[in-house]
C-alpha cells in the first residue's frame, strides 16, 4: 500500500480548494490505482457562467446550470465522443429525465439488476442474450448505452462486466496476449473484438465521470484488460481509480473465482472479505470448470469445460453487498480527476466545441460509426446555431476516418 497526499481544486476554477484525506492506493502493473472522486463546485465562476449551456434537465436540454460539454472537456473526452453525446441529446424521440438509478452492461442473468429492482431502484440492463439489437458491437447499442448513462439520477451506479474471453489466462496461447504485449495478435477476430470492446467501455466511463456517477468495472482477477492502453490512459492521466480483488465464493458462488474490480467508489474495497481457506474451498466448491490432461509432450495442461461460462453470472448476495456499499458511499464528497482538460475561459459551448481539435478519433472503438448513425437519424434536430459547426465536424471526421483506414499507423492507441 502507498498513500498519496493531494490538494484537490474545484473542477471549474481554483478559487475553492479542499484537502481530503490521503487516499488509499495500490500499485497495479505499471500504474497506480488510488481513490478520490469528482465534485463540481456550485459556487465557482466557471467558463460557462452566464452563457447558454447544454444540461440534462427534465425532458431534455436546459439553458442553465453546469455544462455537460464543459464536464466532458474536463475528463479529456475526445471530440468524436462529445459530438456523439450532443447528437444523442438532440434526438426528439428520446427523453432525459434522470429516471434511472442503476445500469448493468453485459448483464447476463442480471442477478444484480433483479436485486436492485426488488429494492425499488429503477434499473436498465443490456446483454446480447436478450436481443440481437443489444449486441455491443452495434452502433445503435452503443448509443443505447450512452442514453442509459445520460438518463441517470445523481449517484447513479453503472456495472460494466465486459466479456473476458480473450483477456483471460486460458486464452493467452491463442490470443498471444502477455503482460508486455497486452493488445495481443490484433489480426485475430477475438482479440480485435476484446480491444474494441474495452475502448468502448472507457468511452462510457468518461461520460460516467463527466456526469459525476459511479462506475464499477469487473473482470477475472488475472485478466489483462487493465493493461489495455486506453484503460491505462484513463487511470494514469484522467481519474483516480480504486482496485480490489475478492473471492466470489464469499458471496455464495459454487466455485472460488478470484475477481478484480476497478471503481471510483470509495467503499468498494469492502467487497474483499479476506482469505479463502482451503477448508472453505473443499466444502463449498461443487462446480468443476476445467479438466486436466496430458499433451503429446507429457506436459500437464488444463482446458475449460462446459461449466466455465456459468461462472460469469453473479449471485444475489453479491448484488446485495454492492447495494450496501453504494449506500455507504452515497453522498461522499468525490474528487475523481487527476487533472482537468484545458480550454479557453469565457466562451460558449459551441465556441469551445469549434476550438477543440479533432485529435485522436479512437478509430478502434468505432465511435465514429455511432456519430454518423445519429447524425443521419430522422429524429435528430440540431439547433440552428450548431448546424454549421456539426456539418464542418462531420466532414473533418469523414476525412480523418479515411486517412486512418489508408494509414493504420495513425491509430494512436494501437
Amino acid at each position: 500500500m502507498c498513500f498519496i497526499a493531494l490538494d484537490v481544486n474545484c473542477l471549474h476554477c481554483s478559487k475553492h480548494e479542499s484537502k481530503p484525506k490521503a487516499p488509499k492506493s495500490i500499485v497495479f502493473g505499471t500504474f497506480v490505482c488510488g481513490h478520490l472522486s469528482t465534485s463540481y463546485c456550485d459556487m465557482c465562476e466557471a467558463a460557462e457562467k452566464g452563457q447558454a449551456s447544454l444540461t440534462i434537465c427534465g425532458g431534455g436540454l436546459s439553458a442553465m446550470g453546469s455544462s455537460l460539454l464543459v464536464r466532458l472537456l474536463h475528463v479529456q473526452a475526445p471530440k468524436v465522443l462529445i459530438a456523439t453525446v450532443l447528437l444523442l441529446l438532440w434526438q426528439e424521440n428520446l427523453s432525459f429525465d434522470g429516471s434511472l438509478d442503476f445500469f448493468e452492461l453485459f448483464a447476463g442473468q442480471a442477478e444484480v439488476t433483479k436485486c436492485w429492482r426488488d429494492h425499488g431502484f429503477r434499473c436498465c440492463n443490456i446483454d446480447l442474450e436478450y436481443a440481437e439489437c443489444m449486441d455491443f458491437e452495434r452502433r445503435s447499442c452503443f448509443a443505447l448505452c450512452l442514453w442509459a448513462i445520460l438518463n441517470q439520477a445523481p449517484d447513479g451506479v453503472n456495472l460494466l462486466a465486459p466479456v473476458c474471453g480473450s483477456w483471460s489466462t486460458v486464452s493467452r496461447g491463442s490470443t498471444l496476449r502477455t503482460f508486455i504485449n497486452p493488445m495481443g495478435h490484433q489480426q485475430f477476430s477475438s482479440v480485435g473484438f476484446g480491444n474494441r470492446m474495452t475502448s468502448k467501455c472507457v468511452l462510457l466511463i468518461l461520460v460516467i465521470l463527466a456526469k459525476n456517477l459511479i462506475f464499477i468495472l469487473e473482470q477475472p482477477s488475472q485478466s489483462l484488460m487493465p493493461r489495455h492502453k486506453r484503460l491505462e490512459w484513463l487511470v494514469n492521466r484522467v481519474a483516480y481509480v480504486y482496485e480490489v480483488h475478492f473471492w466470489q465464493m464469499h458471496y455464495g458462488k459454487d466455485c472460488p473465482k478470484r475477481t478484480l474490480v476497478l471503481s471510483n467508489l470509495r467503499t468498494i474495497d469492502m467487497l474483499d472479505r479476506g482469505v479463502l481457506t482451503k477448508a472453505e474451498k473443499d466444502v463449498k466448491h461443487t462446480l468443476e470448470t476445467t479438466r486436466k490432461y496430458i499433451d503429446r509432450s507429457g506436459v500437464a495442461r488444463f482446458q475449460g469445460n462446459c461449466n466455465l461460462k456459468s461462472t460469469q453470472a453473479y449471485t444475489r448476495a453479491f448484488g446485495e453487498r454492492l447495494l450496501e456499499l453504494c449506500r455507504l458511499g452515497k453522498g461522499d464528497a468525490r474528487y475523481d480527476l487527476r487533472t482537468r482538460g484545458k480550454f479557453s475561459q469565457g466562451k460558449s459551448d459551441r465556441e469551445l466545441f469549434e476550438d477543440l481539435k479533432i485529435g485522436d478519433i479512437w478509430y478502434e472503438s468505432k465511435c465514429h460509426e455511432t456519430f454518423f448513425y445519429l447524425y443521419s437519424s430522422k429524429h435528430v434536430r440540431i439547433p440552428d446555431s450548431w448546424a454549421v459547426s456539426m456539418e464542418k465536424f462531420k466532414k473533418e471526421l469523414s476525412a480523418e476516418v479515411k486517412l486512418v483506414e489508408e494509414n493504420p499507423d495513425r491509430q494512436t492507441c494501437l
